[in-house]
C-alpha cells in the first residue's frame, strides 16, 4: 500500500512507523488539556492514499490509561487534512481534592489531572484500512 504523506504547514511533524499498519501523530506544538475539557487540534498532516483506503485515527491505549487521554475515533478518506479530537477525562481536583490549599493552587496554576503535551509528543494513532464498496439492490 502506497500512502504519501503531505505537510501542509512547516511546523507538522511527519508521523511515526509504530507497526505494519499503523503510525504515531505527534503535535505540532504544545498545549494544555484540563479535566472534562475538549480541544480540536490540527495536524497540519493531509494523506493522500489510493482508492478503497481509508485512515482511522484511534486512541493510545497507554496514554488514555495513564492520563485519561481519550481521541474521538475518527475516519478519514484522501485529501482530508487529520484533526484530532481530544479529551481529558480525569476527574477535576474539586471532585476529589479536599485540602483547600491544594484546591486553591489547582485554581491559579491549573489542575493536577491537566494533561500537558509538547511539540512531537505522541496524540494518536492513524491505521489504514482497505475498504470495499457495498452494492445496493
Amino acid at each position: 500500500m502506497n500512502i504519501e504523506v503531505q505537510k501542509l504547514s512547516k511546523e507538522a511533524i511527519d508521523p511515526v512507523e509504530c507497526d505494519d499498519c499503523s503510525y504515531y501523530i505527534l503535535a505540532k506544538s504544545g498545549d494544555r488539556i484540563d479535566p472534562f475539557e475538549r480541544k480540536a487540534i490540527t495536524t497540519d498532516l493531509q494523506f493522500a492514499m489510493p482508492e478503497g483506503v481509508v485512515a482511522h485515527v484511534v486512541p493510545i491505549l497507554e496514554l488514555y490509561y495513564h492520563k485519561g487521554l481519550y481521541v474521538l475515533e475518527t475516519i478519514y478518506s484522501s485529501k482530508e487534512p487529520i484533526m484530532l479530537c481530544l479529551m481529558n477525562m480525569s476527574l477535576p481536583d474539586q471532585l476529589y481534592v479536599t485540602d483547600k490549599s491544594a484546591l486553591t493552587a489547582s485554581y491559579y496554576f491549573g489542575s493536577m489531572n491537566s494533561f500537558h503535551f509538547n511539540r512531537g509528543d505522541r496524540l494518536a494513532k492513524i491505521i489504514f484500512h482497505k475498504t470495499e464498496k457495498i452494492k445496493h439492490d
